[in-house]
């Protein structure tokens, strides 16, 4: 389900900080130096692509989270009056709701 419905993800980036990747990239389960390892400097430049997902299914629907994960965000951007600015560990999601209709797959709704 979460294959069929999967949006096409098209990620601008400006460096190798902006890729999608998963969480443990690095190998090490530690949050704390994902920073430091996403660098230019650093080992893990070869990021693989990944994305994360979750169904929660009701009587009449099904709703599909895809979340998207970057090491570092090198962003300047200014989101309803709030500066963000460059920060870690950093997530974007987009959720799919789709129509139960008898079919298999259902319709996007």
């Amino acid at each position: 389900m979460a294959a069929h419905w999967s949006p096409f993800i098209y990620q601008g980036t400006r460096n190798n900080y902006d890729f999608i990747t998963n969480f443990n990239f690095d190998g090490n389960w530690n949050g704390r130096d994902n920073w430091e390892n996403a660098g230019w400097e650093g080992y893990y430049n070869n990021f693989h692509a990944y994305v994360y997902y979750a169904i929660v299914e009701s009587e009449n629907h099904y709703f599909i989270t895809y979340m998207l994960f970057h090491p570092r965000d090198q962003g300047n951007d200014c989101v309803i009056g709030y500066y963000f600015g460059s920060h870690e560990n950093d997530s974007e999601a987009a959720r799919v709701v789709i129509e139960k209709d008898g079919t298999s797959w259902g319709r996007m709704g």
